[in-house]
């Protein structure tokens, strides 16, 4: 006996169709959850990278500090630290051990200075120790987001300070360098971010 082919009728076509969207509908929307999940977790791990680099740049200058002044570019003596709760340059330093892959005609020696520039931590640092008149800075911004740069320093008497020299503590030697020094970063994304840096000084 022969049977009659027959195809699918209207309403199972509406019906095979509405699944299909469904199905297309949840599974998109699925993907599109992974993929903004891992958008931020890309986000979060350059954010993350930013902030290791910053550190690892001020925690190298820091623990490379040596007791040398320097000429600036009116020919002034500036210490070998400084550091003013109100300027620009928030810290301001001599330190050693910048590397010279290509043995260029230059100290090893070298000033650098940190501070915040439109929500920039930046890192500045000169291409001479002793400076000529018109001498610039290069610039380089090694984090996103930061409000604030906050240093205190401690003395030999175990005396934090906010600004050195500070000669209302008496502390006026430009040679003179701190027993440590904390580093407090206002970050939009972490927050408050504290460092505390012991200081192996050396003299100049």
């Amino acid at each position: 006996m022969n049977r009659v082919a027959r195809g699918f009728t209207l309403l199972e076509l509406l019906i095979a169709v509405s699944v299909f969207a469904l199905m297309s509908a949840i599974a998109y929307g699925g993907l599109r959850s992974v993929l903004h999940a891992r958008a931020a977790t890309d986000e979060q791990a350059a954010a993350l990278r930013e902030l290791q680099l910053a550190e690892m740049f001020l925690a190298g200058d820091l623990r490379s500090l040596i007791a040398r002044p320097v000429r600036d570019d009116y020919g002034d003596s500036q210490g070998a630290l400084r550091v003013d709760e109100l300027g620009e340059q928030r810290l301001v330093l001599t330190r050693a051990g910048w590397s010279n892959p290509l043995d260029a005609p230059r100290s090893e020696l070298q000033r650098v200075a940190w501070g915040i520039e439109d929500g920039h931590l930046v890192r500045l640092y000169w291409p001479t120790l002793d400076r000529l008149p018109g001498s610039e800075a290069l610039r380089v911004e090694l984090l996103a987001g930061v409000q604030a740069l906050g240093v205190r320093l401690l003395d030999a008497a175990g005396q934090w300070h906010t600004q050195w020299p500070d000669e209302r503590a008496g502390v006026t030697s430009d040679s003179t360098l701190p027993r440590a020094i904390e580093v407090t970063l206002e970050t939009e994304r972490y927050g408050a971010i504290r460092r505390l840096y012991p200081l192996d000084a050396r003299g100049g």
